[in-house]
């Protein structure tokens, strides 16, 4: 499972693409709804584009990791899950959850 951001990074932004962040957190869409994965979209969205990111590029935007978190926890409510912001961010499987 990739590291989106190790735990050092935490109150760093980071540039990701939108399947880096999803491949990331797979195992946490994949038994949530395809809700969250739109509502990850939106949340991705919301950072700037690199410079780099253009016509023939993949796109990478900055995850801003306050905006996450609060996303993050959000989720989790809902889902009744227990996973720090932390955790989902280094792909800590949900199952064991």
């Amino acid at each position: 499972m990739p590291q989106i951001i190790t735990p050092g990074d935490l109150t760093q932004p980071k540039i990701v693409t939108f399947k880096q962040l999803a491949t990331a957190l797979e195992p946490f869409l994949a038994v949530s709804n395809r809700e969250a994965t739109l509502e990850l979209h939106d949340l991705w969205k919301m950072g700037a584009p690199t410079p780099d990111s253009g016509p023939g590029v993949e796109e990478k935007r900055i995850l801003f990791p306050n905006q996450f978190s609060k996303w993050w926890k959000e989720l989790c409510r809902r889902q009744g899950w227990d996973v720090t912001p932390q955790e989902a961010y280094r792909g800590r499987a949900a199952a064991s959850h």
